[in-house]
């Protein structure tokens, strides 16, 4: 069985983190391995604590993984400082060189609470991005770390092309947060010639505010290429994956959304 290693950070609310990121390999039949972070007190509207797991304790999680298991692709979402930047860059370039690595760089919660330090957003610039197959930030994530504006599906391949600059392979922006054409995801690739990846569901969920959909997507895609499948192959293929589990979204006794893995996964 292929296996998918998810660093991020635990959401008690079971909607995103490390939970969504187990339930997202585990509904397309692979293996999740996992390594915690930062433990989060959540609910799905908010996020009432955060308490950052010690770096070294990231570290023993990364060397007990890579050591005893078999790892086929690893996804990184919220690690929020940056001495915990530092354990997980060294880990990956002393274990998983050459692998997979998809980087989605949380910075904020869905409701908008602050996930990592200042420090830890540069780290990522500088020692992650240079490791990273595809790097998956948010509109709002893709404005921080490329200081261009996004509005439009062709400021978005500005700034993929701007990010492109720190070594990354690749780089996704999600569009769901696109004033212009939202939904639309554009993907940019190394070659400068290759004219960018715009990349569409087959139907937006508008006023539908789902809990863990980036994390999900990030996953999704580590997935794909733990499964063998090129860059492109895996945007696609995880787009119609998270489309999906949105669209057939559950609705908790609170009113809140949670992702349908179970159906998104069932017609992968």
């Amino acid at each position: 069985m292929k296996t998918v290693l998810a660093i991020a950070g635990s959401d008690s609310s079971g909607g995103a983190g490390l939970q969504c990121d187990v339930k997202t390999v585990s509904s397309l039949g692979l293996h999740a391995q996992t390594v915690v972070t930062s433990v989060t007190s959540q609910t799905n509207e908010e996020v009432c604590s955060l308490d950052h797991v010690a770096p070294l304790s990231v570290q023993r999680q990364l060397t007990s993984t890579f050591n005893n298991h078999q790892v086929n692709a690893v996804k990184s979402g919220m690690i929020p400082t940056a001495e915990s930047v530092f354990k997980v860059s060294t880990a990956l370039q002393e274990f998983h060189d050459s692998k997979p690595y998809v980087l989605d760089p949380v910075f904020k919660s869905t409701s908008g609470t602050t996930l990592i330090m200042d420090a830890a957003a540069q780290a990522m610039l500088e020692c992650l991005f240079p490791l990273a197959t595809l790097v998956t930030p948010n509109v709002s994530e893709a404005e921080k770390l490329s200081g261009i504006k996004i509005l439009s599906p062709e400021d978005a391949v500005r700034a993929g092309r701007k990010l492109l600059e720190h070594a990354c392979r690749y780089v996704l922006i999600k569009g769901g947060h696109l004033i212009e054409s939202p939904g639309l995801d554009i993907l940019v690739g190394p070659n400068v010639d290759t004219p960018p990846e715009f990349v569409c569901g087959f139907e937006f969920a508008e006023n539908r505010n789902v809990h863990g959909t980036g994390c999900a997507y990030a996953t999704a895609i580590s997935c794909g290429l733990a499964s063998d499948l090129d860059v492109v192959q895996a945007v696609h293929a995880a787009k119609h994956y998270i489309t999906r589990a949105i669209l057939n979204a559950t609705q908790l006794a609170n009113g809140s959304w949670i992702l349908n893995h179970k159906l998104a996964g069932s017609h992968s």
